[in-house]
């Protein structure tokens, strides 16, 4: 098992509302990572590009996280104000990227979910909400236990 220790060159790119700097290299993360979602890659363009409306008043982020200028990760969610929770759409790392340690993390993904809650705590705060957490699916058990490792709870709910 190797290890990578971060340096201060780790940088969250947000592709929303007109910034399309890095939406090619976002874009092709995904379909390395999540093949079986390509078909959602020209909605994800349209958010950087502003021309998607997010329905009801969310707050929607696309992130590139980059690692010395590489593409290393993505993270894709949204705070939903009327029920005071951010959903968590797409979290990947490529796989050369994800044993990084940065600050207290063990794992880049970990990190990455840091940021995304306090991204989330910021978005509440705007519109004077406290958010009562972040929502995801999974339908794979090594995820949910890799989730249930970050902190997140199962909920008994099925779709």
């Amino acid at each position: 098992m190797s290890m990578l220790l971060a340096e201060e060159r780790v940088a969250i790119h947000e592709l929303t509302g007109g910034n399309l700097a890095g939406i090619d290299q976002l874009l092709s993360l995904y379909v390395k990572l999540m093949p079986e979602y390509a078909a959602y890659a020209p909605r994800m363009r349209e958010r950087a590009q502003g021309t998607w409306q997010p329905p009801h008043n969310h707050i929607e982020h696309q992130w590139l996280i980059e690692v010395n200028d590489t593409p290393a990760g993505l993270a894709v969610f949204k705070y939903v104000p009327a029920y005071r929770c951010a959903i968590l759409l797409d979290l990947a790392v490529d796989p050369a990227f994800r044993r990084l340690v940065i600050e207290r993390h063990r794992r880049l993904a970990g990190w990455i979910l840091s940021q995304m809650i306090d991204q989330v705590r910021a978005d509440a705060a705007l519109l004077g909400h406290q958010p009562l957490g972040v929502v995801l699916e999974s339908d794979s058990d090594h995820f949910v236990q890799r989730y249930r490792a970050y902190g997140f709870t199962r909920l008994p709910i099925a779709w």
